[in-house]
């Protein structure tokens, strides 16, 4: 899942700036958001609708992709995510307040289904895989539903791990608190074991939620994801925090700890797969992100030189 969260993140959240220690920046603006939190609902209210626009235009698209001419004219559109931050230090309410996920190997995809057809997109907007599914949206019976999912594909094994719902049979889950959306989706996937069947060789599998308990996280690291005799190995752990909503961009509410970084920052022990994902040069965390900083912005330099200002002011 590295592609996922090892991306250009909010630098401001990763060095000192203003005599403060940049743990200190990011516990402030988490405080922030929480504040906002229904603000926040309305906002993911508003986009929501915007969803269901960009899925009609997805639509058109497909029934033309095939027409080089009105190709031509296609404006390209990009797909929002919720994207993590590091993790930086551990919350003081860890254990109360948040969740961990354990995400494999993969990259981050949205999956679409409606109008009796299920799309893979990735978040450039372009459609890679198109399934069969028995989702609200995915039948004829269905066929006027709306279900989105956040996901991550393991292109080795075709599978599909479902991190997260924005959708499910038309009604928005944004507004809704993590812990209700996880939740939820565990109930409808033991209703439904049906949406668990082989798809067209490609399978869907539900991540498990747990609380953000050390000595549970230590115990689910030993039980290693396996479909169909492979192992798939864990990328990293994913942290919410239990009441926030989906907010689309990079969140202190959501925070990302690569699975070589995990006996750093929280004492878990770690198989010897994850040490090995380690860069050579690897020093300690902070380290490794300053090094991701200064990439990101070798990459974007003479691209966007307004960005480049703003990066090089938070760094």
């Amino acid at each position: 899942m590295g592609e996922i969260n090892i991306e250009q993140s909010l630098f401001s959240s990763m060095y000192k700036y203003h005599g403060k220690t940049k743990e200190i920046i990011q516990s402030e603006r988490r405080k922030e958001f929480i504040k906002r939190h229904k603000d926040k609902k309305n906002a993911n209210a508003d986009y929501n609708r915007c969803i269901l626009n960009v899925l009609d235009e997805q639509e058109l698209c497909m029934e033309i992709e095939e027409s080089q001419e009105t190709r031509e004219y296609r404006q390209p559109f990009k797909y929002k995510f919720m994207l993590s931050e590091w993790f930086l230090e551990p919350p003081p309410d860890l254990k109360e307040n948040w969740l961990f996920k354990l995400c494999p190997e993969g990259s981050r995809i949205l999956v679409i289904v409606k109008r009796n057809r299920t799309i893979c997109v990735h978040k450039n907007g372009k459609t890679f895989l198109k399934l069969s599914t028995s989702f609200p949206g995915g039948t004829k019976e269905s066929q006027n539903g709306l279900t989105v999912f956040d996901c991550v594909y393991n292109k080795n094994t075709k599978t599909i791990f479902i991190l997260d719902c924005l959708c499910w049979n038309s009604m928005s889950m944004l507004e809704h608190e993590a812990h209700f959306r996880f939740y939820w989706l565990e109930s409808k996937f033991k209703e439904n074991p049906e949406f668990l069947k082989e798809m067209s060789k490609h399978y869907f599998k539900l991540i498990d939620i747990g609380h953000a308990d050390i000595n549970l996280l230590q115990e689910d690291l030993m039980k290693p994801i396996e479909i169909n005799g492979t192992i798939i190995p864990y990328d990293g752990v994913v942290f919410y925090y239990g009441h926030s909503v989906y907010n689309f961009g990079y969140t202190p509410l959501t925070m990302w700890l690569p699975s070589f970084m995990l006996t750093e920052k929280l004492g878990v022990q770690v198989d010897v797969v994850h040490l090995s994902k380690r860069p050579p040069d690897y020093v300690c965390a902070e380290e490794f992100m300053k090094s991701l900083c200064k990439k990101k912005m070798r990459k974007y330099k003479g691209k966007n030189k307004e960005v480049m200002a703003m990066e090089s002011t938070d760094c």
